[in-house]
Parts: C-alpha cells; structure tokens; sequence
C-alpha cells in the first residue's frame, strides 16, 4: 500500500507480495518501491507515480533460483537483491 500526504486514502501499489521485513523498500525520494513477488519469486520494481506498471528486475529461470531482500538506493538507481538456488 502507498499513502501520499497529498492524496486522502492508501492505494494498492503491489499486489502478490510478501509481508515480512526485508521483502520490500522504497527509495528515499519516494518516487520507487521494490518488492519481492510471493509466488514467482522475482524483484519487481515500480514507480509510486500514479498508474504505473512494475517491471521485472530478475527473472526466475528452471534452475531454481529465487530472489529475496531487496534493497533499493536513495535516488533509485540502483536494486540490489539476494540469489539463492534451491535443488529438490
């Protein structure tokens, strides 16, 4: 969810995302959010600019790896995020 003094409610600006510490961060302009998918696994990055669409950062591949913690810096110009590979 994204509450903007300058607007009356929150708004849904991710859905299908984790809720734990560590699983999202906003750019300290407030201008991006980061976040980790639930079911996919992948970092998807998104403007908190009014109807805006997210854009995948990794993709999950066969091999099995899943993305996690991501971070964001300060102007937005940079995510980083872990990468662990899980073999069944």
């Amino acid at each position: 969810m994204l509450w903007r003094e300058t607007e009356s409610t929150p708004r849904t600006l991710a859905s299908n995302t984790f809720d734990s510490t560590g699983d999202c961060d906003v750019s300290a302009e407030g201008d991006w959010a980061v976040y980790e998918t639930k079911t996919t696994y992948n970092i998807e990055l998104i403007s908190t600019s009014d109807n805006s669409t997210a854009q995948v950062i990794n993709q999950v591949s066969d091999s099995g790896e899943r993305a996690s913690d991501p971070a964001i810096s300060g102007e937005g110009k940079f995510v980083a995020y872990g990468a662990r590979t899980y073999t069944t």
